[in-house]
């Protein structure tokens, strides 16, 4: 599990057509990933997936409140979201 810190927020963009969305809850990404097909690869801030792929990825990282990245997330805690 990852601790966030003081000013950290976990953000994704599912895809193209999506905008940047925050969570402070790691259970809210578990949620919003779960019908985004199987994971084929892990990128330093984000992922693809069988249904987004290529310049259409997954983003997923760690950042501050304006969605600038500040860490990944890391692979363990991308595979235990993805399943």
């Amino acid at each position: 599990m990852v601790k966030l810190k003081e000013g950290e927020y976990y953000w994704y963009r599912i895809g193209d057509s999506d905008d940047y969305n925050k969570t402070k809850k790691i259970s809210n990404l578990k949620s919003k990933l779960k019908h985004c097909g199987e994971l084929t690869s892990i990128r330093t801030y984000g992922i693809e997936t069988t249904r987004f792929q290529g310049n259409n990825y997954i983003s997923l990282f760690i950042g501050d409140s304006e969605a600038q990245p500040i860490r990944s997330i890391p692979k363990a805690t991308i595979r235990k979201l993805i399943k």
